[in-house]
């Protein structure tokens, strides 16, 4: 009886420790837009704000040591928490060697390990956070540093299509954004769409995003007819996901009455909602945010 106790505990453990991306650190990412928030942007490289994000993903951070004087506490809590990760990895645990890599990124700050373990658990055991990852690296030019341009782009095409197979549906929506600039493979919008598309219903605000601002700014810059009302349902999704962005485009689209009825008063919630949003992910990072 003990031992499916501990097994579920453990699976539970793991399920927390490697929750999808999207539900632990989107308020951060779209945090990252909050200063450009008024002229309602795409957000162009929301990988680094993942990143920043990615301690508290890989070890539960909040729970770490934080005052001056705990400094001695706070290295040991990094250090078992490599320990657990370490263990959990050699046993097979996928989930617990994305951990490590993202330790290694983010605390010991060795780029190169962390490239090694990501390597391993995206093609070997087929881990989508793990080729998320090492996607993103690639695309920061923190991994494959001597290939050429194109190979380096090409590589992070590869790694996110693979991320979305193993659905990391944030994945889906990188390289949806990389089919839809030509980004490592061939330029292709509706590719792009069905791959942002699939993000969005998957809960990724940025790809709501993007999908939205494909059908707003249409046939001009995407060679794809301008829907305003497929693009308002997009952008309102975007924001009831928490992304500023899309509350703010919202908001502007009830000012003028773009693809939904005109209305003022939602037009100054949503407005509202773009600077709550701002606010609270402000305070919660320990951002001095001036409106």
């Amino acid at each position: 009886r003990q031992r499916p106790q501990r097994e579920a505990q453990q699976r539970a453990s793991t399920r927390s420790r490697d929750r999808p991306i999207r539900d632990r650190c989107a308020s951060d990412l779209v945090a990252r837009a909050a200063g450009a928030a008024a002229r309602a942007p795409d957000v162009a490289r929301p990988f680094e704000a993942w990143h920043r994000c990615a301690l508290r993903l890989t070890g539960e951070m909040p729970s770490a040591p934080q005052a001056d004087g705990q400094a001695e506490l706070r290295e040991k809590y990094f250090h078992d928490k490599r320990v657990e990760f370490e263990t959990g990895c050699s046993a097979g645990d996928a989930g617990a060697c994305f951990a490590l890599g993202e330790w290694w990124l983010h605390f010991a700050k060795d780029p190169v390990k962390a490239e090694e373990l990501f390597k391993s658990t995206c093609y070997e055991r087929k881990h989508g956070n793990s080729c998320f990852s090492l996607a993103q690296l690639y695309q920061g030019g923190r991994a494959g540093k001597d290939s050429a341009d194109e190979a380096r782009k090409a590589k992070t095409f590869e790694l996110n299509s693979l991320a979305c197979e193993y659905k990391n549906f944030q994945g889906c929506g990188m390289a949806g954004m990389c089919r839809m600039y030509g980004f490592g493979c061939e330029k292709d919008i509706e590719k792009a769409k069905e791959l942002m598309s699939a993000a969005c219903e998957e809960n990724d605000a940025n790809s709501c995003f993007r999908l939205g601002r494909i059908y707003l700014d249409g046939e001009k810059k995407h060679g794809v007819a301008r829907d305003a009302s497929v693009a308002f349902r997009h952008m309102l999704k975007a924001c009831q996901l928490g992304h500023p962005n899309g509350c703010q485009v919202v908001s502007v689209m009830y000012k003028k009455g773009d693809g939904v009825a005109q209305d003022e008063k939602r037009h100054e919630f949503y407005r509202e909602r773009t600077m709550d949003i701002i606010r609270q992910t402000g305070e919660r990072i320990g951002a001095n945010v001036v409106m």
